[in-house]
């Protein structure tokens, strides 16, 4: 999750203890989006799934929740036909 130049990961719906600052807000511009790595062979080792590109920041609670709701099997959330 991105809030300004705050920068917060999430695993499974859960926080990671990684965290960092951007030099300043991310832009609009001309350039390629790279999500899971900065260039070279700095890249993250596995898969991304779930990767959201929203304009508002969400709170650790709304990621968990997110997470939760699409196990197999989940009920915290439901729709009812009528």
């Amino acid at each position: 999750m991105i809030s300004g130049a705050d920068v917060a990961l999430y695993m499974d719906g859960e926080p990671l203890t990684l965290t960092w600052r951007l030099g300043g807000p991310i832009l609009a511009g001309n350039q390629p989006l790279r999500i899971g790595g900065i260039g070279n062979d700095d890249y993250l080792d596995g898969w991304l799934d779930e990767v959201r590109l929203e304009h508002t920041a969400r709170s650790a609670d709304w990621v968990r929740f997110c997470h939760e709701n699409q196990k197999p099997g989940s009920s915290l959330a439901t729709i009812e036909y009528r």
